[in-house]
């Protein structure tokens, strides 16, 4: 039996994805929308007034809880993007890990995520990622801190973050062999017409298009 804030947070996001959809959030939609919902704990947060039900049979936030829906949909998106951009992984290991995730990241985890990620504003299925404080400091301060190898200008070095596959099959292995991997450091020479890398003592020859799947930190200025 799942525990009452489980539950709660099934609630929320079933009547966000509804209102995506362009359907009505009545109980009987929400109860298909997610099948681990039970009508007692659907009528417990109408009955306690954390949510509200219309003349028309329509269960909408309150204030409170549109806000924790917010907050909950940025957690589960985010957690979809790290997954699918970082770890690669297939959409339905995505669905379930992101489903763990949005109960448990803390506000600053969810904004680390954010950032490292760019600000997206779209998960992998095409949803809107709601803003975090992070976006909106973003946006007055552009300056990426997690940018594509590509980006370095020549002669600077920094810290591997991710590497993302792309379309090429068994990159990220090919480029592991090479000592390309995850929190190693790496100095760019030159980004065209050839990419040309030093990992470790080795000079290295990359595609640009593989230069662009690699993801290091900013170099401080």
């Amino acid at each position: 039996m799942q525990d009452k804030k489980y539950l709660k947070d099934e609630i929320l996001e079933a009547i966000w994805v509804l209102r995506e959809k362009k359907l009505k959030s009545s109980r009987d939609n929400i109860l298909k929308q997610n099948r681990v919902i039970t009508r007692e704990a659907l009528e417990e947060a109408v009955k306690s007034g954390f949510l509200i039900e219309n003349n028309e049979d329509i269960v909408e936030y309150s204030e409170e809880a549109y806000r924790e829906a917010q907050l909950l949909m940025r957690r589960h998106r985010l957690a979809e993007r790290l997954l699918s951009d970082v770890l690669d992984m297939n959409r339905k290991q995505l669905e379930e890990q992101a489903c763990e995730f949005e109960h448990i990241l803390s506000p600053e985890t969810t904004d680390s995520i954010c950032t490292l990620l760019g600000h997206p504003r779209e998960c992998p299925h095409g949803g809107d990622i709601p803003e975090g404080k992070c976006c909106t400091e973003f946006r007055s301060n552009p300056s990426r801190v997690v940018i594509p190898l590509s980006e370095l200008l020549a002669g600077e070095s920094a810290k591997i973050l991710y590497i993302t596959s792309g379309t090429e099959k068994g990159l990220l292995g090919r480029l592991n062999d090479l000592g390309i991997s995850p929190g190693e450091r790496i100095t760019l020479h030159q980004s065209s017409p050839v990419g040309v890398v030093r990992a470790g003592q080795t000079d290295i020859a990359l595609e640009k298009e593989i230069l662009e799947n690699i993801f290091v930190r900013r170099p401080a200025i």
